[in-house]
């Protein structure tokens, strides 16, 4: 009887997989009645295989009847093998509405789970499409991508450090942790000189910083070089 029964919940998450799309609400609402227990499953298929956005899956499960919530974010919802078209890992594609979404559950969620959605996010902020991320949403969602500190091919250009307006000491903290000061900083550097954050008093100690200070003001440059307060 409990082998039939896990036979007919495949069915279902294949009817889910496999459905037109004008029956696909149906078939979740059929799922979501006799077997809930496929949740996961079923969001899997909603996110690897339909391409759906992780809050558009949950708004549709929610809406067939499944009960959703932090317990279906998993890393075997998020790295899915057994929904991959040639039986690779099938890794999720979230979007920024995702990340909202996850983090609302942040506290609720696995560690793994924290790993993963961490490195992704920041995966996101250094590609093209994260050059215009607001820098309240990006500091809101601070804890979730200050989780996993970025490998050194993981670090963001300089240039997604600007215009982010935060304070001094978020700014520096960010350049530390996340950001590639061996890239181009003459965008970077000349916005720190424009809110006061390099001060001719202090001494400059990141090279980064330095040689985009000698390609943006290299009088400047001199003089600090001349008054000790370059550090090299």
């Amino acid at each position: 009887m409990k082998r039939a029964t896990w036979r007919s919940a495949r069915q279902h998450v294949k009817a889910v997989r496999t459905c037109d799309t004008e029956r696909l609400e149906q078939s979740l609402a059929e799922a979501a009645a006799a077997f809930p227990g496929c949740a996961e499953r079923v969001l899997a298929v909603l996110i690897h295989v339909r391409a759906f956005s992780l809050a558009d899956a949950l708004d549709c499960m929610k809406a067939a009847g499944f009960r959703v919530g932090h317990a279906l974010l998993t890393l075997e919802v998020f790295l899915s093998s057994s929904h991959a078209h040639d039986g690779r890992q099938s890794e999720a594609r979230l979007t920024l509405a995702d990340f909202e979404l996850a983090f609302t559950f942040w506290d609720k969620l696995e560690d793994a789970v924290k790993a993963w959605l961490s490195v992704s996010f920041v995966r996101v902020w250094q590609s093209p499409a994260g050059a215009g991320l607001p820098g309240p949403l990006l500091f809101r969602l601070k804890e979730l991508w200050q989780h996993t500190p970025p490998t050194a091919k993981q670090r963001l250009p300089p240039a997604r450090a600007c215009g982010l307006g935060r304070s001094k000491e978020e700014t520096f903290d960010l350049l530390d942790s996340h950001v590639d000061l061996n890239g181009d900083t003459t965008a970077l550097v000349g916005e720190l000189l424009s809110r006061g954050f390099l001060p001719p008093d202090e001494t400059l100690g990141r090279h980064g910083l330095i040689g985009g200070l000698v390609w943006t003001r290299p009088e400047l440059a001199a003089e600090r070089l001349l008054a000790g307060t370059i550090a090299l």
